[in-house]
């Protein structure tokens, strides 16, 4: 098996635990429904499991996309960014916070130390420049307009 697949004679499978468990974070814990805008993010090395949630939304009737980084571009990111890039905040981001109706992260690890040489002042920046987007986010989901879930997804890494 290879990271939530298992190798066929007529092609690659993916983990049928993976399927149960998008059922699960789909159908009970985001309670996503027809018509729903759906955000599913995560990293590269969970997208055996963002298929399975995608297939997932797309069987409950909602509109899912996904957004997916790697370590590697997180890690660039702070490393290469100026001032003005850590300080720049989306208009697609905050356009998507304002819009979704469902939220669904999965948090998976390549490397638990690819962030280890990043200066922690950059973290910072970044972190304040994007908190609007952030209490926006927390506000519509205590306010009902907003559902969101999220789960690890097992990875060497974080093993």
């Amino acid at each position: 098996m290879f990271a939530g697949y298992q190798y066929t004679q007529e092609k690659l499978m993916r983990d049928q635990r993976l399927d149960k468990l998008a059922s699960v974070l789909v159908g009970y814990s985001a309670g996503v429904k027809p018509g729903d805008l759906c955000r599913i993010t995560g990293e590269s090395v969970g997208l055996p499991l963002l298929e399975a949630i995608y297939e997932q939304v797309l069987k409950a009737g909602g509109h899912p996309f996904v957004s997916m980084l790697s370590d590697a571009m997180e890690e660039a990111f702070y490393r290469v960014s100026g001032e003005a890039q850590l300080q720049y905040v989306s208009p697609i981001s905050t356009f998507v916070v304002e819009t979704i109706d469902v939220s669904i992260g999965i948090w998976a690890d390549e490397n638990t130390k690819s962030m280890s040489n990043v200066d922690p002042k950059k973290q910072a920046a970044a972190a304040q420049a994007r908190k609007p987007i952030s209490r926006r986010f927390l506000e519509r989901a205590a306010q009902g307009q907003l559902r969101w879930v999220g789960t690890q997804f097992p990875t060497q890494a974080s093993a």
